[in-house]
């Protein structure tokens, strides 16, 4: 099946279930407002009549055992989003590590990714290349030598370079990553470069139609040959945070 000539897609990432913030000396707990954005989220995609709904991680904010309210809020949301169109989740550095526990209980059209490989989605017509949190450790192994950073690059573009071969060219071509473009790094405190492999923009192919980013926390558009967007988090996770664009 071809690419339809259009199609609406609604994407979001970080929503930071279980998240809470400090306010002076009192921690306040942030769920009930991350419901409340959900609720609202899910009319906005009901009334856009939505053909994908794309998910570029933290979903959750608590890797290790996450409440058991987060969870409930979590789970009814992908139900609930998933009944209007398919659900791609490509996993971040705060989700759940046992988020494979959830797999089985989410219909097909629910997709948790946690790895490179490319989905195609044949009746929408949409090839989904996925890029999940890029530890630095995890994605060097054992090679220390030179700079781990442009080591972890190097590798990395060696890989999506790969995906070429991947690609249908009737498809909709969608990277959905989450993770740091290295010319944001210095403005967002979210970027790491002792932890993560930044991605340069300038090595992201040519060949995609979007590209779905999350972790930066940011209301972020990116000028290129195709669009690169960050949507923000579900909510801002500081007080301090006051005004910063947002809104996932």
């Amino acid at each position: 099946m071809g690419r339809k000539s259009s199609i609406k897609i609604l994407h979001t990432a970080d929503w930071h279930i279980g998240l809470s913030s400090w306010k002076t000396q009192k921690e306040v707990e942030r769920l009930t407002e991350q419901e409340e954005c959900l609720e609202q989220m899910l009319e906005v995609a009901k009334s856009e009549k939505v053909d994908l709904l794309l998910h570029a991680g933290d979903l959750f904010h608590h890797p290790q055992n996450p409440s058991r309210e987060a969870i409930r809020v979590a789970v009814k949301a992908i139900f609930e989003f998933s009944r209007l169109a398919p659900f791609v989740w490509v996993v971040g550095n705060h989700d759940w590590y046992a988020v494979e526990a959830l797999r089985n209980f989410f219909p097909e059209e629910v997709l948790i990714i946690k790895d490179f490989e490319v989905r195609h989605l044949e009746e929408l017509g949409v090839s989904i290349f996925p890029l999940p949190y890029l530890r630095l450790a995890q994605f060097l192994g054992n090679d220390c030598d030179g700079s781990r950073q442009d080591r972890a690059q190097e590798s990395l573009h060696g890989r999506m370079e790969n995906w070429k071969e991947k690609r249908k060219s009737s498809f909709w071509n969608i990277l959905v990553a989450h993770a740091t473009i290295e010319e944001l790094a210095l403005r967002y405190l979210e970027a790491n470069a002792d932890r993560e492999v930044f991605l340069k923009k300038g090595d992201i192919p040519s060949f995609f139609h979007y590209g779905a980013f999350g972790h930066l926390h940011g209301l972020i558009p990116l000028e290129g040959p195709f669009p690169i967007y960050y949507p923000s988090s579900l909510v801002l996770d500081s007080f301090k945070q006051a005004g910063r664009s947002g809104g996932g």
